[in-house]
């Protein structure tokens, strides 16, 4: 199952301030606390604040990948 994950975290601007920039994801996983997991795991070395605002299930049924030859 696919799932989209909505992130918001903190950048730093080419002035040296944080503003907060949002974005979304598409995770395959087995639920929600999967998708968490896997956020998670991802951001664990992100050098500023970043916090999960949401996960909805994806009407997305399966992704096909570029075969390259």
């Amino acid at each position: 199952m696919y799932y989209t994950a909505k992130v918001k975290f903190r950048v730093e601007s080419p002035q040296g301030k944080l503003k907060w920039q949002r974005e979304t994801y598409l995770v395959e996983a087995d639920g929600v606390t999967d998708v968490e997991a896997t956020i998670t795991e991802r951001f664990q070395d992100f050098q500023h604040d970043y916090e999960l605002t949401g996960v909805t299930q994806s009407n997305i049924v399966d992704v096909y990948e570029k075969v390259l030859e």
